[in-house]
């Protein structure tokens, strides 16, 4: 926060559009993915769903508020490298700290299952690649990204949760 606090407001919104473009992709892979979250307490399950198909909805809001400021592409590129670095340390640093909390760190089944879903070809890592570098491109947007799997996940689950200010009968009434 400190870094942003005399530089040009389209410095923080790259470095929005950034996150975004990361948790779409991740949130993609996820929706296609559910197996994932076998064994899962149900609640959680749903929400991670439900998470993940919101992050599709507002993919784009950021990024097209960023370029229509005139944030240029070169600033948006070079943001978007600084977050890979910021993110990807954030979330080792977080995931290290809760399979430390859970006393799960140094079991070999642990880095297996990490190995499989983060590194296997078909992995959030690996499996994201081509996003991930599909950000780089001049011509990039992330309309470009399929959000079907977000509408689908939604329209399919729609018992499983209630729109947020809504009452829960009046969206029951809306869904129907």
């Amino acid at each position: 926060m400190a870094l942003m606090e005399e530089a040009d407001p389209r410095h923080a919104l790259a470095v929005t559009a950034a996150t975004e473009h990361f948790t779409a992709m991740f949130a993609e892979w996820l929706l296609a993915r559910p197996e994932v979250l076998d064994g899962a307490e149900p609640r959680l399950r749903t929400m991670w769903l439900w998470h993940s198909a919101e992050e599709l909805e507002h993919k784009s809001v950021a990024f097209d508020i960023y370029k229509a400021t005139g944030g240029s592409d070169e600033w948006r590129t070079r943001w978007f490298r600084r977050v890979t670095v910021m993110f990807l340390g954030d979330l080792m640093h977080q995931t290290l700290d809760n399979l430390r909390h859970e006393k799960q760190l140094w079991k070999w089944a642990t880095w297996r299952s990490a190995a499989r879903i983060l590194l296997s070809r078909n992995g959030l890592l690996r499996g994201n690649l081509s996003g991930w570098r599909s950000y780089l491109k001049a011509d990039f947007h992330p309309a470009q990204q399929d959000s079907s799997l977000s509408t689908r996940w939604l329209a399919d689950n729609r018992s499983q949760y209630t729109p947020v200010g809504t009452a829960p009968e009046a969206a029951a009434a809306a869904l129907q």
